[in-house]
């Protein structure tokens, strides 16, 4: 039954109980006025017992995917990461040039110290190259599902739903209907949005 004539035909159930209770309560009949009361519990319990959530599910790994602010984070992670990995590249290069030397037999006191120096500057650099990406890289992921989080919780409400489940295949959703897989128009949504639209 469509949402909207069962809440027609629960409206005009509430106002038959109404008029009937008009003409009990005029005659003053005790056991009526308790019947009817009855009646009256009954009637907005059945009708706020039908009323069945709206309900749908997305594919979070799809959303996430195609969620047009990922492209844009992930390009920015990228453009932070060639700067770090030219510092490292040039320290690399530095490091071979030296070793070059040392190994031709130009090998003073000075220069394998230096040598020492820069590799072990090289081992630093590397290892906060590599620290610094998983932060920017936790920090955008945040920021990424923060922002498709705001994004779902207005498309549900400008649409209706109740509950908006996410299948991400971690045994959260187990199974939904293909009818029910509102992914496409949340991708479509949630871009919009990011777009300024």
């Amino acid at each position: 039954m469509l949402p909207q004539k069962k809440y027609c035909i629960q409206l005009r159930m509430k106002t038959s109980f109404v008029s009937i209770a008009k003409n009990m309560i005029t005659k003053n009949n005790f056991l009526a006025k308790l019947f009817l009361g009855c009646c009256l519990c009954l009637c907005f319990t059945v009708s706020s017992c039908n009323s069945a959530p709206t309900v749908a599910y997305i594919k979070t790994a799809v959303v996430f995917e195609q969620f047009n602010g990922r492209k844009e984070l992930e390009r920015r992670l990228l453009q932070e990461e060639q700067k770090r990995k030219l510092r490292v590249d040039s320290l690399t290069l530095e490091l071979q040039v030296l070793e070059k030397q040392i190994s031709a037999g130009s090998q003073t006191a000075s220069l394998a110290k230096v040598f020492e120096q820069k590799r072990y500057r090289l081992q630093r650099e590397e290892q906060a190259f590599q620290e610094k990406h998983q932060i920017a890289s936790e920090q955008y992921t945040t920021e990424i599902w923060k922002q498709i989080n705001e994004y779902v919780l207005t498309f549900g409400a400008q649409n209706g739903y109740d509950f908006i489940h996410g299948a991400n295949g971690s045994g959260n959703l187990m199974y939904g209907s293909e009818a029910y897989d509102i992914t496409d128009q949340v991708i479509h949504f949630i871009n919009q949005k990011y777009e300024g639209n």
